[in-house]
């Protein structure tokens, strides 16, 4: 009989079976040091930088009135062109209004630096 393998009385036998498959997929040592790596970074995983496209993004929508440019306007280019998430859009726009170059005010952003020192950067 080829290959036939023989069960211990005390164990079942899918656990023979789960031990040989184990021991055929899992490396035996794991202590080597074998990087990989999974993922690529994000392009807006820094707030900073995501704050910064929606700054610019901002700045070349024509404003509605009073200077206020709707959300959904620089909303729909971040995620969808730009690919970024939901989660990078709002650490985005927190950083900016903390840091004081944009106001958020419900449906409305307001810019509060001028449009030309946005597009220098």
């Amino acid at each position: 009989m080829c290959g036939s393998t023989r069960f211990p009385k005390d164990q079942p036998w899918w656990c023979v079976g789960l031990r040989l498959f184990c021991s055929a997929v899992a490396p035996q040592d794991l202590s080597s040091n074998i990087a990989l790596k999974l993922v690529t970074e994000r392009p807006f995983a820094n707030p900073e930088v995501a704050a910064r496209h929606l700054l610019q993004l901002a700045s070349v929508i024509e404003p509605v009135q009073d200077g206020r440019v709707r959300i959904e306007k620089i909303n729909y280019p971040f995620l969808y062109p730009l690919k970024g998430t939901g989660a990078e859009f709002g650490a985005g726009m927190t950083c900016a209004v903390e840091k004081g170059e944009l106001h958020e005010s419900g449906t409305y952003v307001r810019l509060q630096t001028p449009a030309e020192d946005l597009l220098r950067q």
